[in-house]
């Protein structure tokens, strides 16, 4: 614990989640997003996408889907889900990089004897875990942090990661073109409006 309080690793991810929790409690998003909507260029995106990035390496209570929403939004379908799977991308490799710095050598027994027994028994180096295991609620943490941990190899990490955050990119761009309604949208019946 008194390696984890020391370390400038968690510091800086500390660090990102306050700032990303202090951006979102100052921003005000409907006119965030016309004002993105007005700017011309690449700047909307060297703005959103370090944005999203860091709202994904958080722990806050927004997701990150929102600013993708956004960054679809003003970009479009094909350019937007490319940023938002580039600024998930961007993320996903931080968060690996800062566990693996903070995690040191797991392959010490001792350390790895205290740890739960079905802990253990995942198999985190595995492409099937490091893919599908960002398709749920708070996965893509487990999955990066797992993997830090157990200092999956770096280019299994990053061609794993790619093609998992690619069909969730892709999702959130069709909910923002409006080509899939959202899991909340509210359903009408046959007959009525």
């Amino acid at each position: 614990m008194r390696r984890l309080a020391s370390s400038r690793a968690a510091a800086l991810l500390l660090g990102v989640s306050l700032l990303a929790w202090a951006a979102w409690a100052w921003l005000d998003v409907p006119r965030a997003l016309a004002w993105a909507r007005s700017l011309e260029g690449p700047l909307p995106a060297l703005l959103l996408v370090p944005l999203q990035a860091a709202v994904s390496l958080s722990f806050s209570p927004i997701p990150s889907d929102v600013v993708g929403i956004a960054v679809c939004v003003v970009y479009g379908f094909a350019r937007g889900s490319l940023l938002v799977w580039l600024a998930w991308m961007m993320g996903a490799w931080i968060e690996y990089a800062l566990v693996r710095r903070i995690a040191g050598r797991p392959d010490e027994p001792a350390a790895r004897a205290r740890l739960p027994a079905w802990i253990r028994r995942l198999p985190v180096a595995h492409p099937a875990f490091l893919i599908c295991g960002r398709w749920f609620p708070l996965g893509p943490h487990l999955v990066n942090g797992a993997a830090g941990t157990a200092r999956v190899p770096v280019w299994r990490f990053t061609w794993t990661a790619a093609v998992g955050i690619s069909p969730v990119a892709l999702l959130v761009a069709a909910v923002a073109a409006g080509l899939v309604a959202p899991l909340d949208a509210p359903t009408h019946s046959i007959g009525g409006p």
